[in-house]
């Protein structure tokens, strides 16, 4: 069962490198610190508990999960300021793929009460607040790179 389950994580962290928009909480409190935190914790109290979740698994579904959020972040942004329709459909393909990706990561972690990271992490939010500062051609090959970078 944990193969198939790493198989469909790696798959989603592969779709979800990054995503979801630029958060407007802005405090220190980072989603993913917070939701690596609470697995810890997690951890802690079911020490002794057959079926506990994997330390790696809970890692991997973090990192999956702030990837993913960080492309359809990055991807909604693309989808309105591409200047290329190719981008733009691109963009929303992306979108629509992590996005579906993503919930059968959610889905995936609640059964393995595995806390998810609700917003991108600092890393990928200072990308996409990087990306967003580009502007028509320049802003497209810079989202395009971002995710060829993403998905190797």
């Amino acid at each position: 069962m944990k193969k198939p389950l790493l198989i469909l994580l790696f798959a989603a962290g592969a779709f979800c490198i990054q995503s979801c928009g630029p958060s407007t909480n802005n405090s220190a409190d980072d989603s993913v610190e917070h939701a690596m935190e609470q697995n810890e914790q997690s951890m802690d109290r079911q020490e002794t508990t057959i079926g506990v979740q994997d330390d790696n698994d809970s890692d991997f579904a973090v990192k999956a999960a702030d990837s993913g959020l960080a492309e359809v972040n990055a991807s909604e942004i693309a989808q309105q300021k591409a200047q290329d329709q190719r981008v733009k459909d691109f963009a929303a393909m992306m979108v629509q793929d992590h996005t579906k990706a993503n919930e059968e990561l959610k889905g995936i972690a609640a059964n393995k009460n595995i806390t998810l990271p609700t917003a991108p992490g600092e890393d990928h939010l200072s990308k996409i607040s990087d990306l967003n500062s580009y502007t028509g051609a320049d802003f497209d090959r810079e989202y395009m790179d971002l995710m060829v970078d993403n998905h190797e």
